[in-house]
């Protein structure tokens, strides 16, 4: 799923739904879910486990508030969403590949 913003928004706010094996995840349980963003061509971290909220526990969606700095740097992220179930066991989303958001330049 690919997810574009101007540089420095912070709105909208990104939200996805969790899927496994082609079907919603349900995160009724989960103790916590946390997202990465990473630079796509040099790996740089820009967002290294940032909380995020449930937004549908059942039906697996979640979203990511933008904090200050988030995106302040154009480029194309690769992005994962780790979902803490307790006991030490997480579970990684998407299981193949990332999720990719594009931060354009704006004009000014």
């Amino acid at each position: 799923m690919a997810f574009e913003i101007k540089r420095n928004d912070r709105r909208p706010r990104w939200r996805v739904q969790l899927t496994a094996n082609g079907s919603p995840a349900n995160l009724t349980g989960a103790t916590g879910t946390v997202f990465t963003m990473v630079d796509g061509t040099v790996g740089t971290p820009k967002v290294d486990k940032g909380t995020m909220t449930v937004i549908d526990a059942v039906t697996g969606v979640v979203e990511y508030p933008w904090a200050a700095g988030d995106t302040d740097t154009s480029g194309e992220y690769n992005v994962e969403v780790e979902v803490d179930w307790g006991g030490g066991e997480t579970q990684t989303f998407p299981s193949v590949g990332y999720f990719t958001i594009t931060i354009e330049d704006d004009l000014a």
